[in-house]
């Protein structure tokens, strides 16, 4: 009895059972994926368009994409699980299976996937993370010695002071498109930063007094002033070519070469309804009238 209950004292034991498991349960994962037999998608996917897509489709769909990277992926958790099998190596498995099972983790709960993988995900994690702390000592010194050979603090300090400067002006740089594309948030545009853009679709359109036969016709005001017209006949993707005063309602059309394609004065018809009106040719000039309808993207999707 004393034996056993000493047995069970033994920090290996639990060391062990926790490393097993994990490499056990990670060799098929990372086994379907070099194999491409996990993230297989099916026409009731791909025939449907983005917006109507849930967490668990467009997941499925981008990491079984690229048949390469899906390879990557199973060898990033085959590699650290054949390592956990092995005393001396498993350590180095634990730290390069971390990783991979928190990025596994976040995306079970951020796309909103199956509640069977979201417990298993869980589980694998903090077998992950027991597997660490049994290991702690050894991390420690692994630690310290990292310390020990980073000179002495003069050095340290002057790095930290360098990177700090280094790290702010990289961040204010690279913040400032970022935040130009939050606060593009208008009457036109949408919530684009929160998923939920306007659709403009096409109601009617009268030339002067007369009423154009119907054309099926989109458009898109999208941020960075990238504007977007789908019709029938055409696809225009004109990036950073559209200039909105919400003062004057009104929203300039340039092309590619930044020269002024049309000038536009818009009315918004309540909630639902945008009418914009232009002057349209040169030796007579008319006024062309738009009716849209919007259409919010995204907003009764579960995703």
């Amino acid at each position: 009895m004393q034996r056993l209950l000493s047995f069970l004292k033994q920090k290996t034991l639990y060391l062990g059972l926790c490393r097993y498991l994990l490499g056990i349960i990670m060799i098929p994962y990372g086994l379907t994926k070099i194999f491409r037999t996990q993230f297989v998608t099916g026409p009731q996917v791909w025939s449907r368009p983005l917006e109507e897509l849930s967490g668990i489709n467009l997941t499925w769909a981008f990491l079984g994409h690229s048949p390469w990277f899906t390879v990557v992926l199973g060898s990033l958790e085959l590699v650290p699980a054949l390592l956990l099998l092995f005393k001396r190596t498993t350590l180095l498995g634990a730290i390069l299976m971390l990783p991979m099972t928190l990025n596994v983790l976040l995306i079970n709960y951020a796309y909103n996937l199956w509640d069977g993988t979201k417990y298993m995900a869980v589980f694998l994690f903090v077998l992950n993370c027991l597997v660490l702390f049994f290991e702690r000592h050894r991390i420690a010194k692994l630690i310290h010695l990292v310390i020990a050979r980073a000179g002495n603090r003069r050095g340290i300090s002057l790095e930290v002071i360098i990177n700090t400067v280094v790290v702010g002006l990289v961040s204010y740089i690279a913040l400032q498109p970022l935040l130009e594309y939050r606060r593009g948030t208008n009457d036109l545009t949408g919530n684009w930063f929160n998923g939920q853009p306007n659709e403009w679709v096409l109601q009617r359109q009268m030339l002067n007094d007369s009423l154009l036969p119907h054309q099926q016709q989109k458009i898109y005001f999208g941020p960075y002033h990238e504007f977007i017209e789908v019709g029938t006949n055409s696809f225009y993707n004109l990036p950073n070519q559209y200039v909105l005063n919400a003062d004057h309602h009104s929203v300039i059309i340039k092309d590619e070469e930044g020269r002024v394609n049309f000038k536009y004065r818009y009315t918004l018809l309540g909630d639902t309804g945008l009418k914009m009106v232009t002057t349209v040719g040169t030796s007579k000039p008319s006024q062309l009238t738009q009716f849209y309808s919007r259409r919010v993207m995204h907003k009764n999707v579960n995703q």
